[in-house]
């Protein structure tokens, strides 16, 4: 989804979440450290267009495969009333991590 799209997601699981309600949401997000690995036009899983706030993977099919740079995404979380609570990183962009759980990066967040 685009930004905006995102945005209005976000604002809707607000409007339905009960107060204290969780949600458990499936994105990729990048941050400074893995951009330059993901943003190579190569032949693995990578996002090669960058965009404000976030990089596509194909411009010809701009609402699928997108990566969100994780402060504008919890930006967007913030602004639809909503309170970040965790990350679980995926094991699409090969972090370093030995707690990679599902293939998307999973962010948990709760209305206020």
């Amino acid at each position: 989804m685009q930004p905006l799209e995102v945005q209005h997601y976000l604002s809707e699981i607000s409007r339905v979440l009960k107060p204290n309600g969780k949600c458990l949401s499936a994105f990729f997000v990048y941050d400074d450290e893995i951009e330059n690995a993901i943003s190579q036009n190569n032949k693995g899983f990578s996002f090669a267009y960058k965009k404000e706030g976030y990089r596509l993977m194909n411009e010809k099919v701009s609402s699928a495969n997108i990566a969100f740079k994780e402060k504008y995404l919890l930006d967007m979380i913030k602004s639809s009333n909503l309170k970040f609570e965790n990350k679980i990183y995926g094991s699409w962009a090969s972090r370093q991590n030995d707690n990679l759980f599902d293939f998307q990066d999973i962010l948990v967040f709760r209305k206020e």
